[in-house]
């Protein structure tokens, strides 16, 4: 899977958000529609019902490396 220089940029601005417990972030509803919606469910866990998200395994493994 290949991800763009903005999918890059909103792992990183997720990582700065602060963690709400077991890596769960919250979101406005703005940033989650723009921004986390789009992103690859194999990279972020998304519930949209409460506005949070958290990076899955191989999320956590490609920030490590950005």
């Amino acid at each position: 899977m290949k991800i763009t220089q903005e999918q890059k940029s909103t792992l990183s601005l997720l990582m700065r958000s602060p963690d709400r417990g077991d890596g769960w972030r919250t979101c406005s509803p703005v940033l989650f529609e723009k921004l986390i919606v789009p992103m690859p469910d194999e990279l972020v866990e998304k519930d949209a019902e409460n506005l949070k998200c958290r990076l899955t395994a191989e999320g956590n493994t490609l920030v490590e490396w950005l």
